[in-house]
């Protein structure tokens, strides 16, 4: 690992947490052969930064039917060290997430601090690294969600790392709670759970998982019947207190809640009553809710010998203290094994703000982190009055989720950091004021700050050098001339400079080495062999694995044979070496279009294959597959893929493929052929699934349709009677052969009225099988155009009335030899005759130059440019 090239170095410490990049940092100090890893992890440590995400539905109240296209919104808040602000969506590698929160919102309209976004991007920011190994806690909070968008909230839990400390959920769909079960299995820094549960099955699992582990629990039931007993069943409890194997803490279930509370004996009570003594009169406990687990009955009894009993106006008995300070009781009550404790005041409303006056100036005389005695939370329970007095005028109230908020601002903290530090003070249903020091994100209106902005200009060399590694050509051209002029921006500039002289791409050719039989397929392990050429301009020749941040790939062939390659360029490798080169990006939007080629894969590769498909940036520009075993994985491919233009596949053999590409292909710009390997004729399905009758499928957008046969699906050009004039045209200037409009020679008319324009021009005749056909000779040839109709189709072919000369081949090789190599005739790729031979054509006939392959199918003959290096595979000219 040491010496491993900077940019490889710089990805791996992307997921590594903080504490271990400081630890390589210190420990690769004097060590000449990492400082690869030295300069890595300084950059790291400097530009890592969390983010505080909130994640939004747009929603309708009282509707449960289910929301196609729902509309998000979102704000992101960054914070590394002191320096706080609205996240740009700039520096993603360093971009770590400390808390998310996903919610909905029943308004119109987008809330105003947030801003409009769509699923992928929500998808792709909450994908980000968890800091679960971070010195601070992170959270991921659900709120109300209804079942009408819960599926969308669903999509974006799906790709969140797995490694939040704290979640809470106050969604009570099912969807959102059975996805709650299956991410507390697998969470493995998880310390906290707090959620609202329908369903006895899901309490059991979470109760089994807190016994197994150090999480907290915390659960209430939103559901009407009381399920307690079941519960009590299933684990053996008769008291209500549910004692943790290893840890001093228990549940308490109750009718409509599950609470973790920590053990407590009698000096641990008596510690609590002294410390609230010396305070001003709160109550402040390791629990939120004030309730504790007596260690055994006996410590009740110590405290009853020492502080007496007495009896409440329901005639319960509780214990009582007075506080020496100030008129506050508090009151200590025993129900089984739990303790409750509750603070009450016996002065009138006036009173009550100039307590908590004080507590406000005591807070702001301090740093703002803390309340009174080191303390982030305090609670009073209050007489109802008490809640009409006059608070100070200092206070900010806000509405959120139909409680009331208030919002102080420290004088040492700078509001513009949109999660500054204040003392929140809520009523609810229960009477109860709660003071806490807040130094965790809190939505506000973004009017009431001024946001802070990344300062792009100065970046280091090594970080705009790492950025430009995933830029196209075209846009490395635009950053060079637009920071020609600007000093501030000259590291952008000579990074540019060093990328376009050094950007080269890979042809990459990979073949798995297959097993026979299954015997063979368990006695050893894969074997690879690969094969990489690269080219930059002109210059060409065999990849050496060196300067891996300049490489980027044209096209990757991926097939499979019995027997090791013979091409001497192939070498040996294992799995993780292809898998770090077909990662590399993709030229997507490049001059070069990136093409990805599947051959034949069998069943015991299948695997393989699909690792190093999936390895695989999701931007080539075309793709064939012809193997069978992989189809899925293109399937799936095709809904993250933007820039596929062509996708041509031999192997799918079911309806379900088909209505998935052809979906896709209504809805993009992509090319598509299709051969569907069906026994069945499923054209009828398909026809009938995008409702059309002749088998001629438009595209909404595009002038081109996909005809639907038996056994494969096309998409061809349309024309109108000029095009097909046109076509006509350009033959007869030609020396007879057909200039290609598709591969096949097939169109598609743009309506009958078409046809009859041509007809009107050429003629027309019937075939013997009667099918509308115009034939037209060319003027200086025996070459006859035939176009036949068949619906909406026009197939074009080339017939010849005479024996073929072979001097008429020698002639178009002999144009295309005094050429580049790029073209034959004409500007044209691609020349097709149709030769109906009389007797059996034996190569003695044929040139010297051709060469006969003996297949019993197809012949095929290769002849090399004078001018070219000849290549099959990867793509070079040959005729």
């Amino acid at each position: 690992m040491d010496h491993l090239p900077f940019d490889l170095v710089d990805h791996l410490l992307h997921f590594l947490p903080l504490a271990d990049l400081e630890t390589i940092e210190e420990e690769v100090a004097d060590r000449p052969e990492l400082q690869n890893w030295k300069a890595a992890a300084e950059v790291h440590l400097e530009e890592r930064f969390f983010l505080r995400i909130r994640i939004g539905v747009l929603a309708k109240k009282d509707d449960d039917e289910k929301v196609q296209d729902a509309q998000l919104y979102a704000m992101y808040e960054f914070h590394r060290g002191k320096v706080e602000g609205i996240w740009d969506l700039k520096k993603w590698r360093y971009a770590w997430i400390s808390n998310i929160h996903l919610g909905c919102s029943f308004s119109h309209s987008v809330p105003e601090d947030c801003t409009a976004i769509d699923l992928q991007q929500a998808l792709q920011i909450a994908s980000l690294p968890v800091c679960s190994l971070e010195k601070k806690f992170c959270s991921l909070e659900i709120g109300g969600i209804p079942s009408s968008v819960a599926h969308v909230v669903q999509k974006i839990l799906n790709v969140t790392q797995k490694t939040f400390t704290e979640v809470e959920n106050y969604a009570s769909d099912e969807i959102i709670e059975n996805f709650l079960v299956d991410y507390v299995f697998q969470e493995k820094f998880l310390k906290y759970v707090t959620t609202d549960l329908v369903c006895a099955d899901t309490t059991i699992a979470l109760i089994e998982k807190w016994m197994n582990s150090d999480m907290s629990l915390h659960a209430h039931f939103n559901i009407p019947e009381d399920i307690t007993e079941e519960l009590m069943d299933a684990f053996g409890i008769k008291d209500g207190v549910l004692a943790h194997p290893s840890r001093p803490c228990s549940l308490r279930i109750d009718e409509m809640v599950i609470e973790e509370h920590h053990h407590r004996d009698a000096a641990g009570v008596e510690s609590l009553i002294a410390y609230w003594k010396k305070g001003v009169g709160d109550l402040f406990m390791d629990s939120d809710s004030n309730i504790a687990v007596l260690e055994s009955e006996d410590d009740w009894e110590k405290l009853v010998e020492k502080y007496g009993l007495s009896k409440t106006d329901d005639g319960s008995s509780v214990i009582t203290t007075t506080h020496p300070s100030c008129t506050g009781t508090l009151s200590l009550r025993k129900e089984g094994r739990c303790l409750f404790c509750s603070v009450s005041y016996e002065t009138e409303g006036i009173h009550i703000t100039d307590f908590l006056s004080l507590i406000i100036v005591q807070w702001t005389a301090g740093d703002g982190k803390y309340l009174e005695n080191g303390k982030k939370q305090m609670e009073f329970f209050l007489h109802t009055g008490v809640l009409d007095v006059e608070l100070p005028d200092c206070f900010l109230w806000v509405k959120f989720r139909e409680i009331e908020y208030t919002f102080l601002a420290h004088s040492n903290d700078r509001i513009e950091s949109r999660s500054s530090k204040g003392i929140r003070m809520d009523s609810d249903q229960n009477c109860k004021i709660v003071f806490e020091s807040l130094v965790e994100w809190f939505p506000r209106n973004t009017s009431d700050f001024s946001a802070k902005t990344l300062d792009m200009d100065q970046l280091p060399v090594d970080l705009v050098d790492h950025l430009l590694h995933f830029l196209p050509l075209t846009d490395l051209k635009t950053i060079k001339e637009e920071a020609a002029d600007r000093p501030e921006l000259q590291n952008w500039k000579a990074a540019a400079e060093v990328h376009l002289e050094e950007r080269f791409f890979l042809r990459i050719d990979i073949d798995v080495l297959a097993k026979k039989d299954e015997q063979e397929a368990q006695d050893g392990s894969t074997q690879f062999y690969i094969k990489c050429k690269f080219h930059r301009g002109k210059v060409k020749g065999i990849w050496d694995r060196k300067k891996w941040r300049y490489s980027w790939i044209s096209s990757i062939r991926l097939s499979s044979s019995f027997s090791r390659p013979k091409r001497e360029q192939n070498t040996a490798t294992g799995l993780e070496e292809v898998l770090r080169i077909v990662s590399l990006p993709v030229a997507a939007l490049e001059e070069i279009t990136g093409s990805l080629d599947v051959g034949w894969i069998p069943p015991s590769v299948a695997d393989s294959a699909l690792r190093i498909l999936g390895a695989m940036q999701k931007t080539f520009g075309e793709i064939m597959n012809s193997a069978e075993y992989v189809q899925d994985f293109f399937r799936s491919y095709m809904a993250q893929e933007t820039f596929l233009k062509s996708f041509y596949s031999e192997v799918d053999s079911s309806i379900e493929a088909a209505i998935t590409f052809v979906d896709k292909w209504l809805h993009s710009n992509m090319s598509l052929r299709m051969a569907l390997n069906s026994f069945e004729d499923i054209s009828y399905e398909l026809m009938a699934e995008f409702e059309t009758e002749d088998e001629i499928l438009a595209h909404p957008s595009r002038s081109c349709s996909l005809r639907i046969g038996e056994r494969h699906v096309e998409e061809y050009a349309h024309e109108d009677a000029a095009g097909v004039e046109s076509v006509i045209t350009d033959w007869k200037a030609g020396d007879g052969n057909l200039l290609l409009i598709s591969e096949s020679n097939i169109v598609v008319l743009e309506s009958e009225d078409e046809w009859k324009k041509v007809v009107e021009k050429y003629g027309q005749s019937k075939t013997a099988d009667e099918v509308d056909t115009i034939s037209t000779k060319h003027p200086s040839c025996t070459g006859v155009l035939t176009l036949n109709k068949d619906g909406r189709c026009l197939y074009f072919y080339v017939s010849y009335e005479v024996t073929v000369n072979m001097d008429d081949f020698e002639s178009v090789i002999d144009r295309w030899k005094a050429g580049n190599g790029t073209y034959l005739a004409n500007g044209r790729k691609k020349m097709e005759v149709l030769i109906d031979l009389e007797h059996e054509w034996f190569p003695d006939f044929a040139p010297d130059w051709l060469l006969w392959l003996d297949k019993d199918e197809i012949a095929y003959s290769f002849i090399a440019h004078p001018n070219r290096n000849v290549d099959r595979l990867s793509g070079s000219s040959g005729c």
